[in-house]
């Protein structure tokens, strides 16, 4: 495979709990506790390493530049959170350089998704956001590329960390709900 984006590491540098909790509505979600961030993973099917990846890449992109919103948010400010945080995961995950070098080899979105970890929906996502914003500078925004073994699960059960996630899952799941049913955001 090729060079991997290893989210869980990039959690890990900056503190950020990943946590698995039975989130199968809204497959993940990230919260900020007490100045401290916490990932929530669904748990309760299975998912490839580039879906999960992806997950872990989206919340990182709400918890590093601070995208949070609550029920009370308007949906056009929920909408731009979102977009933000997919930008903060396309931009690492999938560098602009590497994706159009891929595309002019003649490799299709699910070839580039399968060699970069990551999902053909993302790799879409990528080549319209980097089409759309060509002053993109992608050494801002390299990762390192080097490859990694998959990564151990971070969860941990009983802590307080864990409480926050599932009562912040709790008040969020209504409101979770109504997103996925009215089509506001994207699947991860």
């Amino acid at each position: 495979m090729g060079t991997r984006a290893d989210f869980y590491k990039v959690a890990a540098e900056n503190h950020v709990e990943v946590l698995r909790y039975p989130m199968p509505i809204i497959g993940s979600m990230s919260t900020e506790v007490n100045g401290a961030c916490y990932i929530g993973l669904d748990n309760s099917k299975p998912c490839t390493y580039a879906e999960e990846q992806a997950r872990i890449g989206h919340e990182l992109g709400h918890c590093l530049y601070g995208g949070f919103y609550s029920m009370a948010t308007p949906f056009d400010i929920v909408e731009r959170h979102e977009v933000r945080a997919d930008h903060w995961y396309i931009r690492h995950a999938i560098p602009k350089q590497v994706l159009f070098d891929l595309l002019k080899q003649g490799r299709d979105a699910d070839e580039i998704a399968e060699i970069l970890d990551t999902t053909e929906e993302y790799v879409r996502r990528a080549y319209y956001y980097y089409k759309e914003n060509p002053n993109v500078a992608d050494e801002e925004y390299r990762r390192e590329e080097v490859d990694y073994d998959f990564p151990p699960m971070a969860a941990k059960n009983g802590t307080e960390s864990t409480l926050a996630i599932k009562q912040y899952t709790r008040a969020l799941m209504p409101f979770s709900v109504g997103l996925a049913l009215q089509s506001v955001r994207w699947p991860k």
